[in-house]
């Protein structure tokens, strides 16, 4: 894990730190602390990057004409996320609103200075947040603050739609769909696919979660993986030890994730998939072999370490100017690579079964050399 995103303020319009600009925040509430404030204090201590989720149209009790939209009766509600009026009928409204917002952009930026502001929900006209007014701000807290935009034109990199893996999957295996723009998926640990705890979901398998993680880094993106807390602020037990076996398989393979780019043609289908990164004067070519396949459906079969052979389609057609000098799987040691006409066969040894990560996936880690 590279960064975290953290909700400061959702469509209710309530501030998750002591704001001055909004007077519905948690320094009104029994809790009473900077709640943002301490987590990116924390964050930043483990070496974590800070972001800001901020949804751009609230409609919480600060603007005293608003209707909360019954989703059952009011077409196109979308859970409050845009206004119930016309904000050409009714511009002071909308200035207001769109005023608000800025401040508390200004705010979050010069107490905290995250490192990603994450802007959700509708930004583009008719309902025009005009957030590249608040561009000034973010940069001068921080200059290298990351902004994302969803559904308007200040963004820094592409943020696909919710839980779309299986765009993704389709990207990799027609090898163009955003080739070299930088990416995030943002998808959910629970199996519901809901956003918000839901006490009666199981968690999606860890290597689902990594065979995902490794289709969206075969192609240069970021997964934002959303992990709910209960009601009681602690997360679900489910969750922590998902997050426990996720952390167990990076510890032996992120090498092949963190720092790596991609590289063509991405996979072989969808039972390897590739990155690579410099190595000396030379070049590491990185193949994840996942144990189920990425954007499937639950429930899955028990996870098991893959066994037989894997061949490399990548290692044909990219590297024909240097010479494979060795061959290791993360984890376990150096193997033989057998050159083929189809690429290279590597073979994944028996034992593998007894190592407690390798049901979650392998990584290959082939050397090269200049020839």
């Amino acid at each position: 894990m590279k960064y975290v995103v953290y909700t400061t303020v959702h469509c209710d319009g309530f501030a998750n730190w002591p704001s001055k600009v909004a007077t519905y925040n948690v320094e009104t509430t029994p809790f009473a602390r900077d709640f943002f404030g301490e987590l990116a204090a924390a964050l930043r201590a483990a070496g974590l990057k800070v972001g800001a989720y901020l949804c751009t149209t609230q409609w919480g009790p600060e603007d005293v004409d608003f209707v909360y939209p019954d989703p059952l009766a009011t077409p196109n509600a979308n859970g409050g996320e845009m206004p119930t009026y016309d904000v050409a009928e009714h511009p002071e409204r909308w200035r207001r609103h769109v005023d608000r917002l800025h401040g508390l952009v200004a705010e979050l930026a010069k107490n905290y200075a995250p490192d990603i502001f994450w802007f959700d929900c509708h930004n583009a006209p008719p309902w025009d947040t005009r957030l590249d007014a608040v561009a000034p701000a973010i940069r001068a807290a921080n200059p290298r603050a990351l902004v994302l935009s969803r559904n308007g034109v200040f963004s820094d990199y592409l943020e696909l739609p919710d839980q779309s893996e299986a765009l993704v999957l389709q990207g990799v295996l027609d090898y163009q769909s955003f080739s070299g723009a930088p990416f995030e998926v943002a998808s959910v640990l629970q199996a519901s696919k809901q956003w918000a705890y839901d006490p009666a979901s199981a968690q999606k398998p860890a290597n689902l979660v990594i065979a995902n993680l490794m289709l969206i880094r075969a192609k240069g993106g970021n997964y934002l993986l959303d992990v709910s807390p209960t009601p009681a602020g602690p997360l679900a037990a489910s969750a922590d030890g998902a997050l426990a076996e996720l952390a167990a398989w990076m510890a032996v393979n992120g090498e092949a994730l963190h720092g790596a780019a991609p590289a063509y043609p991405y996979s072989d289908g969808a039972s390897a998939f590739y990155t690579s990164k410099a190595a000396g004067d030379g070049l590491a070519l990185y193949v994840m072999v996942p144990t189920t396949k990425p954007a499937g459906e639950l429930p899955l079969p028990a996870p098991a370490a893959p066994s037989g052979n894997v061949t490399v389609v990548a290692a044909r057609p990219t590297l024909t100017s240097m010479a494979l000098a060795k061959a290791e799987l993360l984890g376990f040691g150096e193997v033989s690579a057998i050159a083929a006409d189809a690429g290279l066969v590597l073979p994944i040894p028996a034992e593998i079964a007894n190592l407690a990560f390798a049901k979650n996936g392998l990584v290959f880690k082939l050397h090269y050399a200049a020839a």
